[in-house]
């Protein structure tokens, strides 16, 4: 069984877009916390991505007692949104998605019970149980037009942050301490203290500018094609496993087989968690992984307990 722990992200740029002497200024796993010890209290850091990495990364720095700026650049611009109090909490809605499966379709009817009262973080509770099958029935262009232009948007309201860390968040905004900027980021380059960030406005064709001491790379979970580890690329090289046609993950069926490069599922060979998101896509979170992983175990102590080959 494939297990993989999933890394973060590489940075959105080419390599001969960063300058060499930037590269000690870069810090590109920012789970590794060592790096907070090298931040001094007045810097000013640079956080690539706006999600909940990003978050996080913000309230570590100031624990660790960082009162300096803290420039916040992605794509959009787009922070994740918070859950509702507890004493205001919605029950999962049932989205109403009157039999349809085009993405355009199902978000007007989604849209049309929030002007109609409907809570639409209960809404996203109620479509969560939901996402594995509408998304196993949508075809390989839907898919990869809903990662295209509505993934942004799936991010901030379905991986919401607690009330009180968004109140944080929204404090140290209005402070003007933590600045997000929407852009698209075009070159690293060496400045006379740190970095200096080129990014291009969003909707925009004007470049834009700022120092840094720091470069914190926030852009996500990588995603966890066959190159993710050692392990995979020589699997691949020998024909054992092959990439989902999104890029996503490793290819499997629906009972979690990894399906090897002539599109035929391996005996006995399964994949668990992120490696499978391109046949199950919500599959990132524990209680998804646990439903996941239950199945495999069944199906493995099957194939043990008969002797079942496939």
């Amino acid at each position: 069984m494939l297990c993989l722990g999933v890394g973060n992200a590489d940075l959105p740029l080419k390599p001969d877009h960063i300058a060499t002497g930037a590269q000690k200024r870069i810090v590109r796993n920012p789970w590794r916390l060592s790096w907070l010890s090298r931040v001094g209290r007045s810097d000013t850091i640079c956080i690539l991505g706006s999600g909940l990495t990003m978050v996080d990364q913000v309230l570590a720095l100031r624990v660790h007692g960082h009162r300096g700026p803290i420039r916040v650049l992605s794509r959009r611009g787009l922070l994740p949104h918070p859950h509702a109090q507890a004493s205001h909490r919605a029950q999962p809605i049932e989205p109403e998605l009157a039999g349809s499966r085009e993405i355009s379709a199902l978000l007007q009817g989604f849209r049309r019970q929030v002007r109609n009262g409907a809570d639409w973080r209960g809404l996203m509770d109620g479509l969560r149980p939901m996402a594995q099958g509408l998304w196993q029935q949508l075809s390989n262009d839907q898919r990869a037009r809903f990662l295209r232009h509505g993934l942004a948007w799936w991010n901030i309201h379905r991986h919401r942050i607690a009330p009180e860390i968004f109140l944080r968040l929204e404090t140290l905004r209005r402070d003007g301490i933590v600045t997000v900027n929407a852009g698209f980021l075009e070159a690293i380059e060496e400045g006379h203290r740190g970095v200096l960030v080129r990014y291009r406005q969003r909707q925009s064709h004007r470049s834009r500018s700022f120092n840094a001491d720091w470069i914190v790379n926030c852009t996500g979970m990588e995603r966890a094609g066959v190159s993710h580890s050692p392990l995979l690329k020589g699997m691949h090289r020998h024909g054992l496993i092959a990439a989902d046609e999104l890029g996503l993950g490793l290819s499997v069926d629906r009972h979690s087989r990894v399906i090897d490069c002539e599109g035929k599922p391996q005996p006995g060979l399964y994949a668990v968690g992120a490696l499978t998101a391109g046949q199950f896509w919500e599959i990132t979170a524990a209680p998804d992984i646990r439903v996941q992983a239950t199945n495999v175990v069944g199906a493995i102590a099957s194939r043990l307990r008969y002797g079942v080959r496939s």
